[in-house]
């Protein structure tokens, strides 16, 4: 006989919460920032005005009223040509890409600095060594890099700081060490994505250093208020490490601003 009574609840997956932990993190982070800033002031209503007495002028007799004249049709208007500038795209295209449902592009950071007196494969060299990264800035919590892939690539996983709470992830790092050059992506973890290169170049007598990033938090309510809190904090710590790394300076003026 069929046992009865109410039906099991399905079973949540380890994915699944790690998503809604996720999300319930970032809306935390959102509402304390839009707490901070200062309550719009309310309107002042208008006062009422009173209502207009409408007078109408007596209608004439009959016999006084001359016959409307009839109604003459405007002449119809010729469609001016559209005119679009060589290189850019038409009204058509651009309201197409910008139709409702397409995403957000995602949020992208580009740092400069330079490394005086170092040579750009040893400030790749450098830059190469994760694990060292919570030397120099607390933000880091803890690097964890695995051993190589018979590609030459590794896997590493990341834990940092982020407005009160921690955000993580697991990332593939590819090296071009002829090119001094390296690229980060994103496995698994807490953004929606998350992609980005190192590049040391030759500059005067030292190494200049290009940092590029490009991250989607997977929130797009609330990507105005976090998106720029997220990019502020990934210019800050790329700056201290590269000062504590190859005593290196940022030469953006917006990482200047941002580091210390």
């Amino acid at each position: 006989m069929a046992r009865t009574g109410p039906p099991t609840p399905p079973r949540k997956t380890a994915a699944g919460s790690r998503r809604m932990h996720r999300r319930e993190f970032l809306c935390e982070r959102a509402q304390a920032l839009a707490a901070t800033r200062s309550a719009p002031a309310t309107a002042s209503r208008p006062p009422a005005s009173r209502p207009h007495l409408r007078v109408t002028a007596p209608a004439p007799p009959p016999h006084c009223t001359d016959p409307a004249p009839p109604a003459s049709r405007p002449p119809a208007s010729r469609p001016h040509p559209r005119v679009t500038a060589p290189g850019l795209p038409s009204p058509t295209q651009a309201s197409g890409n910008l139709r409702e449902g397409t995403p957000p592009p995602m949020r992208h950071v580009v740092l400069h600095a330079l490394a005086d007196g170092l040579a750009p494969a040893e400030v790749y060299r450098r830059i190469s060594d994760f694990r060292r990264y919570p030397e120099y800035s607390d933000t880091f919590r803890e690097v964890r890099v695995e051993p190589p892939l018979p590609d030459g690539s590794t896997v590493s996983d990341w834990t940092v700081e982020f407005r009160g709470g921690l955000m993580r992830w697991r990332e593939r790092d590819t090296y071009a060490p002829e090119t001094f050059s390296l690229a980060f992506e994103q496995l698994s973890g807490d953004f929606q994505s998350f992609e980005g290169s190192w590049r040391c170049e030759p500059h005067g007598g030292g190494t200049l250093v290009v940092f590029t990033a490009a991250f989607d938090l997977g929130i797009p309510s609330l990507a105005e208020i976090l998106d720029p809190v997220a990019e502020s904090t990934v210019r800050t710590n790329i700056a201290r490490v590269l000062r504590g790394l190859a005593d290196a300076e940022v030469i953006d003026e917006r990482a200047t601003a941002a580091r210390g």
